[in-house]
Order: structure tokens, then sequence, then C-alpha cells
């Protein structure tokens, strides 16, 4: 990272091979570090991708490596109904029920990003629109511009509007099962600003008979029983300054499926 602002550098790596080879190419990365004097690095496995966060001089940069094909080419797919526990109703019911609606330092990293989660799961509960007051709370003011496309940032009846109709929040809302993936990723604070953490995430939720732009499916009869997993990426950040001080906050809300897109366009999206 450059000296005098913070870059997050988002990158696909094509690798030929199975996920060995990309633990490899992040163990490679890991010696660069060292040899760069980076102040602070951490990887993070998600299936056959890596999230490897890098620290430097106060700066932050983050890498996305994904491993394509490997093998026989042959790529097991598991049905995501399967991934869905039994109980992840009832957890996402309690959570939602029993999280806070505001920040406190008491409140550990992997509690806000459970709440959060779980709230827009639950959006309604305790009380009509709970978990998006939740987010907007939680959220810092950068995370609540990008979700609302930089039109409801300054008061929650303008985020509340416009989280409505969010390609960003909508995955979340009412999703049938929630998976992490992995224990936070963290990287200790500077002199600049507090620690960071990096949480994985999967969101199990039944395909609509709408695509995301608002068209009707083709064969939309033939997918109510269809499911879908998408994964996620909650950076939070804990904040230095009154009146957050030590506060988790969530920072960005990354749509792993977007980010590794690139050139090859919608074919990565719908894969």
């Amino acid at each position: 990272p450059s000296r005098g602002r913070t870059m997050v550098v988002m990158m696909m790596m094509m690798i030929p091979a199975k996920g060995r080879l990309l633990r490899r190419v992040v163990v490679v990365l890991w010696y660069f570090a060292a040899s760069r004097a980076v102040d602070a690095f951490r990887s993070t496995f998600i299936g056959n991708q890596a999230v490897v966060v890098g620290t430097q001089n106060g700066h932050h940069a983050t890498l996305l490596l994904r491993a394509k094909g490997g093998g026989n080419g042959r790529t097991n797919r598991v049905d995501p109904r399967s991934l869905i526990r039994e109980d992840d109703a009832l957890q996402s019911e309690l959570y939602a029920r029993a999280a806070p609606l505001a920040p406190s330092p008491e409140l550990s990293v992997e509690e806000v990003a459970k709440a959060t989660v779980r709230g827009l799961q639950r959006r309604d509960t305790p009380h009509p629109m709970a978990g998006i007051e939740r987010l907007y709370n939680f959220a810092t003011y950068k995370c609540r511009k990008a979700v609302t496309a930089r039109q409801g940032a300054d008061s929650l009846e303008r985020f509340v509007q416009y989280t409505e109709t969010s390609p960003a929040i909508r995955p979340f809302i009412a999703c049938d099962g929630v998976r992490w993936l992995d224990t936070p990723t963290i990287i200790e604070g500077t002199k600049t600003r507090g620690r960071l953490a990096t949480i994985p995430v999967e969101i199990i939720a039944r395909k609509g008979f709408r695509h995301p732009s608002g068209f009707e499916r083709a064969g939309a009869d033939d997918v109510k029983d269809e499911y879908e997993t998408r994964r996620f990426v909650l950076r939070l950040e804990q904040q230095r300054r009154p009146p957050l001080q030590d506060c988790w906050l969530v920072d960005e809300l990354l749509d792993v499926r977007h980010v590794f897109a690139g050139d090859m366009g919608n074919d990565a999206v719908a894969n």
C-alpha cells in the first residue's frame, strides 16, 4: 500500500489447480510480505478462495484469490438445502430478539457480525424494520453510503427507504440459512485506526421467481423449490474515537462472487 492513503485491492487469479495450490500461493505471499516488512498479514480460506489482508505503515490492502478448475475438471455440487442447520430458524429468531440495537464496547466482533446478519435475516423482529435499524446503528458512514448508493447515509428514515431495494442487503433479508465459514481474522490497530476484522459467511436462500433486476426468471414455476448460496466477507473496524470508542462497526459487506467476476463477466456471477 502507498503512503498517505488507504487502498483496497481486489484481484482475481486464475489458478488451474485444486485448492492445495492456492494455499501454496498464499505461502509465497507470506514470504513476500515478510521480505517487504509488512506490519501484519492474515489469510482466510473459503473453499477454493482465499482472502489475504496486509497492513503497512497504517494502511491496508485486501487481496482476493480464487483457484479455478483442477483435477479432472469436475465440480462436486452440494444441494444448498443440506447446508441449512435444522435449528437455523430458531437461532435466527433468538438472535434477532436478544441482540442489541446499538453498538457497545462490551460486544465482541463475532457478536456484532451475528447480530447484524441475523437481524437482517429476521428484519421485522422484534419490531418492523428492526434489522435495518440495527444495521444502520452498527454500520460505518462509509458502509451506509455503499449499501444505499449514497442516498441514505445521513438519517435512519432515508436508510430504511433506500435499503428496501438495495442489492447489497437483499440476499440477507428472510434468507433460509446462515453459515459462518471461519473464525474472525483480526489485524491489530495502529496509531491511525482501530483493529480490523474479516469474517466469511455463506447465505442460503430459496430462488425467487424474479431475478435481482426484477425480471421474471425463465421457467419460474420450476424454481420455487430450488435454493442457491451466496458468499460474503464482512469487514469490521473497531472505533478509536468517542462516542463509539472501542465499538466494532461493520465497514463493508463484500459479495465475493462479484469481486471474482472480472473478465469472466456474467459467467462468474452465475457460478
